[in-house]
């Protein structure tokens, strides 16, 4: 889920847009207020019955449009 508190409402509000990242625990997560965007990477798949799954996706969301987006690098590649 993505919450977002509104400072003047003194309340929380769930962003319930349709294209997210997957569930996930562990993650790195970064605010740029020069650019209103959050920045996540990675972390663990927590959602799933395999614990061990490491996400390394990168996810930007755009506050003001409450947007997620996906961001992988132009030369990421899949371990194998």
């Amino acid at each position: 889920d993505t919450w977002l508190y509104d400072i003047e409402a003194h309340r929380w509000e769930i962003d319930a847009s349709e294209t997210r990242p997957p569930p996930r625990c562990h993650q790195g997560v970064a605010y740029s207020p020069d650019h209103d965007l959050v920045l996540l990477v990675g972390g663990w798949r927590n959602d799933s019955k395999d614990a061990k799954e490491l996400l390394s996706d990168v996810w930007v969301y755009h506050v003001s449009q409450r947007r997620w987006e996906e961001r992988p690098p132009a030369d990421f590649q899949i371990p194998a």
